[in-house]
């Protein structure tokens, strides 16, 4: 009852199940990070008092940048997992989804397919993510800490998902559209 990309997904997730988990745990500390900073970010600055631009609390104004800079760091490096991920479960898809395509999934689907591979355990792990991630500033928090809206957080996390999908087309788009011939004479030879 399910469409296509879907059952290709859910198949391909069945095949390699310790990568889906890897995506999920990769999602998942992307948008700790994403809820973290965004903690970080609502907090109210204290100056000095003087009233000098230049002069605010320097250690603040240190420690955001250092920590926008590991942020996107992380962000960076979970978007080239996602890439590597999507093009190696293409890569070891291969013959999986050449016949798909003989039983008449279309190379969109299969595009569908590879990327609802990445996608699936990206929700969960995205969801995840929000209360580990208010529970990894926990410790640093003091009664006056305040909460983005938990909007912000679930945008973030639904930002996130869709970063995935579009990180997740290109390669499995490049792999949907190799020759099944060819890709099946490669496997019997």
């Amino acid at each position: 009852m399910l469409p296509v990309p879907v059952l290709l997904g859910l198949r391909l997730i069945a095949r390699r199940p310790g990568r889906a988990f890897l995506q999920a745990c990769g999602i998942t500390a992307t948008v700790i990070t994403i809820t973290a900073l965004l903690i970080i970010f609502v907090q109210r600055q204290f100056s000095y008092g003087i009233d000098s631009p230049r002069l605010k609390n320097l250690k603040d104004a240190h420690s955001r940048e250092m920590i926008v800079a590991v942020a996107a760091s992380l962000v960076i490096l979970a978007a080239v997992n996602t890439l590597t991920a999507t093009w190696t479960t293409a890569l070891e898809a291969r013959h999986t989804m050449a016949v798909a395509r003989t039983l008449g999934a279309t190379p969109g689907q299969v595009t569908a397919g590879l990327s609802a591979a990445q996608l699936l355990p990206a929700v969960p792990g995205a969801l995840v993510g929000i209360p580990l991630g208010m529970a990894f500033v926990w410790p640093f928090s003091n009664a006056r800490t305040v909460y983005p809206p938990a909007w912000w957080l679930f945008g973030a996390a639904f930002a996130t998902v869709l970063a995935t999908a579009a990180l997740t087309a290109l390669p499995a788009r490049i792999a949907a559209r190799r020759s099944v011939a060819q890709t099946l004479s490669a496997e019997t030879t």
